[in-house]
């Protein structure tokens, strides 16, 4: 399957005439991992780009990118005997952590698992609201939201199938 990857570099900020004020690189490859064009743009090019292909949702994976300066990332040892009451003591340990009012964060985990640390990452709603909603504005439906920090570099020996070559690096 095709891949198109968004990296947001500012936050999207609406403006009055029903558009964005926001700086993207994005890139796609086809089925093969090859790069078929990437570059760097603004709300109307990435909508321009999303006109040229009204299937994105069917023909590509969507993989949006976040700067790793949006989030905080952390782990928490939490008591638990199930993953439910591990995952509702998360906001209350995340709240020791951040400035801001726990309300307000968006915290996404990795699989919760008993007597295990959960990896957290923390990211204020706001932000991530901006983001869905000039995606939805460009008609692009996300197939996962990731930050930069969460890529990882592998060797060339590494499993093709869960690498993709970007500029020569594996990732």
């Amino acid at each position: 399957m095709r891949h198109l990857f968004i990296k947001f570099v500012s936050v999207p900020e609406p403006k009055k005439e029903e558009s964005f004020e926001v700086l993207i690189d994005w890139a796609i490859l086809d089925n093969t991992k090859t790069l078929i064009g990437s570059g760097n743009t603004d709300a109307r090019g990435l909508m321009d780009l999303s006109d040229l292909n009204n299937k994105w949702a069917t023909d590509y994976q969507i993989t949006i990118l976040l700067p790793n300066d949006w989030s905080v990332v952390t782990s928490f040892n939490v008591p638990g005997r199930n993953a439910a009451q591990i995952t509702k003591a998360l906001p209350f340990l995340a709240e020791e952590f951040v400035s801001s009012d726990v309300e307000n964060l968006h915290i996404a985990t990795e699989k919760v698992r008993v007597g295990q640390p959960t990896l957290c990452h923390l990211i204020e709603k706001s932000i991530l609201s901006k983001c869905l909603k000039f995606l939805d504005f460009c008609g692009i439906t996300a197939t996962r939201v990731i930050l930069l920090s969460c890529l990882l570099y592998t060797s060339d020996a590494a499993d093709e199938e869960d690498s993709v070559d970007l500029g020569g690096r594996r990732i």
